[in-house]
């Protein structure tokens, strides 16, 4: 049986052991694992001290527990914005640059990625020094569960466009794409470490130069089996392609089956047959059930016509009319959407490898 949520706060403002671990423990384990629990904790004033004990002198295993904790509760917005009062920030940022173990600092990335969650949060986190922190973590640390903790935070906190320029000027894409490239495909964060190169080069992106050394990697990613794995390298692909200068890169590195002129056509293939049936597959469930529908209402049109009379034919007739419509504009608005599609294409400048997917089965 777990410790009651209130004994756990007041075990956490006194600081004592043995309860000091236990409170730790229970709140980990059972009272901050939910947006509902997390909010209980807050209303009980149980943020303010959690965050008294990431200041020194360090413990370590209070200190991870507390973060642990601290990664919890902060999943909840009321927390977010009352550990950003309190000073956790700050406190996450000097955990950071202090020496310590690899596991205290994962979990600081965790806490300050969701610190960032908010736009008034990324600001908060970007203007305490946490970018330069966090390109050196992902650049240097050894375990799964740190990179992947370090690589959200850039991705979470490359939401804006003047956030990214600032992680790119920081060396975040580089860090990122040189990471990745060291990677094999089925390291457990490569899909993590993919998922921040997409948002770091999403557009309008700078520097994408420097996300050449992760090329090799993303070709692979984009041709692997699992959907988690492929579709944020094919994003990446695609975010890259607007830079003329990476296109050889890329079919050197075999993402292409030619040059300068007919580069990355396999993954454009890819790119762009996967965006087509989506748009084809909902317009085309529009036009299935319209003319199942025209066709159910024909058939009561002739049972009106025999036995009801005119005036119930003619209303039969409009609806069938309106069951007509629908069926016209479910194949009419697939031709249109291919249509834009292919306009949208051509004006980036990829019509030559998206267009061969319209001939596909």
């Amino acid at each position: 049986m777990a410790e009651p949520l209130p004994w756990c706060v007041a075990a956490l403002r006194s600081r004592t052991e043995p309860g000091l671990s236990r409170a730790l423990t229970a709140l980990r384990r059972w009272h901050t694992r939910n947006p509902k629990g997390a909010e209980g904790f807050r209303a009980r004033g149980g943020v303010k001290p959690l965050l008294e004990l990431l200041g020194p002198p360090w413990k370590g295993r209070t200190v991870e527990l507390a973060l642990s904790v601290l990664g919890n509760v902060c999943a909840e917005k009321g927390c977010r914005g009352e550990a950003r009062r309190c000073g956790g920030v700050g406190r996450l940022v000097i955990l950071l640059s202090s020496p310590g173990p690899e596991s205290v600092w994962n979990r600081a990335a965790r806490a300050l990625a969701n610190l960032a969650l908010e736009p008034d949060g990324a600001r908060d986190v970007l203007e305490a020094g946490a970018v330069p922190l966090l390109v050196t973590l992902t650049s240097t640390c050894t375990t799964p569960e740190c990179l992947h903790s370090a690589s959200r935070a850039l991705r979470i906190l490359a939401a804006s466009p003047s956030s990214r320029a600032t992680l790119c000027r920081a060396g975040a894409l580089r860090a990122v794409a040189s990471r990745l490239a060291t990677l094999p495909p089925t390291h457990p964060a490569c899909t993590s470490v993919t998922r921040a190169l997409r948002h770091l080069t999403e557009p309008p992106a700078t520097s994408l130069d420097d996300a050449v050394p992760a090329l090799g990697t993303l070709t692979q990613l984009a041709a692997a089996p699992q959907r988690d794995r492929r579709r944020p390298a094919l994003a990446a692909i695609a975010n890259l392609l607007p830079a003329a200068a990476l296109r050889p890169a890329l079919g050197c590195v075999g993402a292409a089956g030619g040059g300068d002129e007919g580069g990355d056509e396999d993954v454009m293939r890819r790119v762009g047959f996967g965006v087509v049936m989506v748009r084809l597959a909902a317009m085309l469930v529009v036009a299935i059930v319209g003319l199942a529908a025209a066709m159910a209402l024909a058939a009561m049109l002739v049972v009106a016509i025999v036995g009801l009379g005119v005036a119930m034919a003619l209303a039969a007739m409009l609806v069938v009319m309106v069951g007509l419509a629908v069926v016209t504009v479910g194949f009419g608005g697939a031709h249109g959407g291919l249509a834009a599609m292919l306009v949208v294409a051509k004006r980036v400048g990829v019509a030559q490898w998206v267009a061969p997917c319209w001939r596909w089965p």
